[in-house]
């Protein structure tokens, strides 16, 4: 075991084993290595992560350092530097390669490999019978629901019954050992009736999953669905998923999926979907490779038809500096006589927190029957925060972007945009908060190919009338180009907690939009929207609470003009007894101009949970008049939900 000599400001000079040409240890050479047993970052880790994931940073910088040094760790050195425990350390190092982080560690605990131990539990396997599954827990639910609903309109009544019941079972376990293997299988059976139309469900699922502490994962699922009403649906899908991430090699990712849907009756039809994807991700010192390509293949059985569909994609992000990155995308699309082939670089640099700047480039080439069009792109951005003062800071920020057709129809378009933002304390009673930014754009090809936007927005916050609090935006969009436009938004909002138990709310909002287009033909569009309300909740006790509110919203265009009043109360109450069942009853009534349109409805709701079965009765009333027609509707709906599991703790 290695030797811990001193340590200054978190660093400590160590005696480790140095790496022999076939990656273990030579038990009888060490080397003085330079290790960084605690960094300032640490303490940032441990506060938002917790102590596991800090003691799994440091197994992996320590293990990385000491590798990069010609030298090993072993769980001894490990157990000495950390002061923790052997089993601990396995499993934060099991933990580290499942996330595709190799940790370059000996693993005989700085003892000689040797080969009786694989042999033993080679003979044990040998001679023990066969294993047969295992099932860990059982489970399932059954529910019932039936819903019925009245109707009354202008001298004529109708009504509307179904009656839904759904069962559902399975079972989940392991076979031998869930290292091994693990499975999940489960069905489901439905049906409704009443409905004058009876339908029928029947659905089957499961999965097996190998050896999922591996690096070479497998999942394997299968399901299949059934459906009949006046038209017999049958839908199948099948899949794999292969996860292959050894330590020092790329993480591979292979999936597949197969979907069948099956139609009979007076329209059949039989579609058969089926993907393939292979993604793979890589990381070696400051770059990070990433990829991913795949076919999809499309199947029409009554038609006769087929289509096939080629994608592809990589990226390569490099890591120049602490603060600067470049990334290159690449990605590729193919469907009969349609194909695209695009790459993009992009280079980001954020050398303080108040500054970031950016550039890309990009290349595309498009091709659709015999037609080829080849654009490229070029943007750019800036942005920079000031606190000029304690009570003043800014922010400005400013891009611009180019694109063009450099082959094929089409012209070249450019856009820039800029602006900034302030915050202003200065002023005891408010906080004001002020944006304006400026966009400008031109499209070759158009009959107005130049265009302009401003946008504006003030907002106001008070402070002084704690606890009311008190605040107000006002917000403007300017458009001028081959339409123009105007839009001016201002909310007010008001909030006032009187007591611990009584809360007031209050708003009012004007939105005036207008726009205009010279055609031909020349049209235009205003409106105004005008919005006021007001509300409270009262919570009496712990388990009743009561809400208020109430709105008029008035709207008027060219030609129209609206009023809408509405009023609205709920009520929630858990009832302190047995299986606490909770009521709750909402009213609502409206009036609008419109149609002259009335209307009146009160919706209770009561859930209640007997053991493990939750029941659910609920019941709506409506009364509403439209021109002078009235109607009226009443609707039940009864549910009845019965969960179960057994094993693994269930009941």
């Amino acid at each position: 075991m290695g030797e811990r000599i001193q340590g200054e400001r978190g660093e400590v000079l160590f005696l480790a084993y140095l790496r022999s040409e076939g990656g273990g240890l030579s038990p009888r050479r060490k080397k003085e290595i330079h290790l960084d047993l605690i960094l300032p970052e640490d303490d940032e880790l441990l506060a938002e992560q917790g102590l596991a994931a800090l003691r799994r940073a440091r197994i992996l910088r320590l293990c990385r350092q000491a590798a990069e040094q010609g030298t090993v760790l072993t769980y001894d050195d490990l157990v000495h530097l950390l002061s923790t425990s052997f089993s601990t350390l396995k499993r934060d190092v099991r933990a580290l390669e499942r996330e595709g982080l190799p940790v370059p560690l000996y693993r005989r605990r700085g003892r000689r490999p040797g080969t009786r131990l694989p042999l033993l539990l080679f003979t044990l396997l040998s001679l023990s019978r066969p294993g047969e599954a295992q099932g860990s827990s059982v489970f399932g639910s059954v529910s019932l629901d039936y819903q019925y609903e009245a109707e009354e309109s202008q001298g004529t009544s109708t009504s509307r019954q179904a009656f839904h019941h759904l069962y559902n079972l399975g079972v989940d376990g392991k076979i031998l050992d869930p290292r091994l293997a693990t499975f999940s299988l489960s069905g489901t059976f439905g049906s409704t009736f009443l409905t004058g139309e009876d339908t029928r469900a029947l659905a089957f699922a499961g999965s097996l999953s190998l050896l999922q502490g591996k690096p070479y994962a497998l999942t394997l699922r299968h399901s299949q669905s059934f459906a009949m009403n006046t038209t017999e649906t049958d839908i199948t899908s099948s899949g794999a998923n292969l996860r292959l991430t050894y330590p020092n090699l790329p993480k591979l990712f292979l999936d597949f999926d197969r979907l069948k849907v099956e139609t009979r009756g007076k329209s059949p039809s039989e579609l058969t979907f089926t993907t393939g994807t292979a993604r793979f991700s890589h990381r070696f010192q400051k770059a990070t490779l990433e990829g991913e390509f795949g076919m999809q293949h499309f199947e029409d059985g009554i038609r006769g038809t087929s289509k096939d569909r080629y994608f592809a994609r990589a990226s390569h992000g490099i890591t120049l500096s602490p603060a600067t990155s470049f990334r290159v995308v690449a990605d590729g699309f193919s469907q009969e006589d349609q194909a695209t082939i695009g790459s993009s670089f992009s280079l980001v640099n954020r050398p303080d927190p108040t500054l970031s700047r950016s550039v890309s480039l990009g290349y595309r080439v498009r091709r659709s029957g015999d037609q080829t069009v080849h654009s490229m792109d070029v943007s750019g951005s800036l942005s920079k925060s000031f606190t000029l003062f304690p009570w003043l800071s800014a922010n400005a920020s400013t891009s611009a972007s180019t694109s063009g057709i450099l082959a094929g129809p089409g012209g070249i378009g450019l856009s820039w945009s800029g602006g900034g933002s302030v915050v202003i304390s200065y002023l005891q009673p408010v906080l004001i908060l002020a944006d304006y930014s400026l966009g400008l754009s031109y499209q070759e090809g158009q009959e107005d190919p130049f265009g302009m936007t401003h946008q504006v927005h003030l907002g106001l916050m008070s402070r002084t009338l704690e606890p009311f609090r008190l605040f107000g935006d006002y917000f403007l969009t300017l458009q001028e180009a081959s339409a123009d436009s105007t839009r001016h938004f201002i909310t007010l909002k008001g909030e006032a907690p009187l007591t611990p138990n009584l809360f007031l709310r209050s708003f009012a909002d004007f939105l005036s939009e207008a726009s205009r287009s010279p055609g031909p033909p020349p049209t235009s569009s205003e409106q105004q929207i005008m919005t006021a309300g007001a509300g409270a909740s009262y919570r009496p006790f712990f388990n009743l609470s009561l809400d208020f509110s109430g709105s008029l919203q008035r709207t008027e265009t060219l030609t129209t003009s609206t009023t809408t009043l509405q009023a609205n109360t709920g009520l929630s109450y858990l009832v302190p007894i047995f299986g606490r069942p909770t009521l709750s009853v909402n009213g609502l009534w409206e009036r609008s101009s419109q149609d002259d349109r009335t209307r009146f409805e009160v919706r209770s709701r009561l859930n209640y949970l007997f053991g493990q079965v939750t029941l659910t009765l609920e019941h709506r009333f409506e009364v509403r008049e439209t021109l002078g027609a009235p109607a009226q509707v009443n609707s039940i709906f009864i549910s009845l939900i019965r969960p179960f599991r057994i094993g693994r703790g269930g009941r």
